[in-house]
């Protein structure tokens, strides 16, 4: 299932529930539009969704950032039908062509679903704990590589590591920095992103269990993003720590 943004900041509208209920029933990998252009090919998101028949993109345009091959990875499944939903007729079948287009609100239809899918019984049932072992051990295979993966590995990143250890004081890769980042950050804490490599390599370090935890700037490429942004959001939720990443 493919989610846009506005459904996962649903909470407040009261309708982010019927997107649980949803995959609750059938078991599937969300990810987001704007996250997918993040997403390795191995990443649990990623590989669920490579393997789909059938997609639904619930409230998203299907931007090209999440549905194009990028850097010699597909991050979309090619034989995959697409059944999308979005309240702008525009965006129906625009970037991806699809079997079945629904224009509407995507709360309302994803309530209309879960109601009609109540009771059913799905093909997809019979793979659902075989699907489930295979997230989990994604997940797994995920962070241990993360945990080894304390600097980049290509011929310049490794001339400039060479360099800098022959340089006096102590220093940490990027990745370490990120990583102990987010071991150190409160459970509730808001997260906000610059644009460049900080936004991308980031986001592979970050984990929340609520929504409105994340700011980035994606595909929309500003600059600057990240500390007025944060600010923003520390008003309107004052009670919740503020963390800021900024550079390029």
């Amino acid at each position: 299932m493919m989610v846009g943004a506005a459904m996962l900041l649903a909470d407040i509208a009261g309708t982010g529930s019927w997107t649980v209920a949803i995959v609750g029933l059938v078991l599937v990998a969300i990810v987001t539009m704007k996250t997918t252009r993040r997403v390795r090919h191995h990443q649990p998101s990623s590989v669920e969704a490579l393997a789909a028949d059938v997609v639904i993109a619930l409230g998203t345009r299907l931007g090209p950032f999440g549905t194009l091959p990028q850097h010699g990875l597909e991050y979309w499944p090619t034989k995959a039908r697409i059944i999308q939903i979005d309240a702008d007729p525009k965006a129906l079948g625009l970037v991806k062509k699809v079997t079945v287009g629904i224009c509407g609100d995507a709360g309302q239809a994803a309530a209309a679903l879960t109601e009609r899918l109540g009771g059913v019984e799905l093909a997809c049932d019979a793979t659902r704990q075989q699907r489930a072992a295979t997230i989990a051990d994604e997940k797994a295979a995920w962070e241990a590589e993360l945990e080894e993966w304390t600097h980049e590995k290509d011929p310049y990143s490794l001339d400039m590591i060479a360099e800098a250890e022959s340089e006096e004081g102590n220093w940490l890769h990027p990745r370490q920095v990120l990583r102990e980042l987010e071991r150190a950050l409160p459970t509730e804490a808001m997260v906000s992103t610059d644009i460049g490599n900080i936004n991308s390599v980031a986001h592979s370090y970050l984990r929340f269990e609520r929504p409105r935890s994340l700011f980035a700037p994606m595909s929309f490429g500003n600059c600057g993003y990240s500390l007025p942004t944060m600010i923003g959001a520390k008003v309107a939720a004052p009670d919740r720590p503020a963390v800021a990443y900024a550079g390029d």
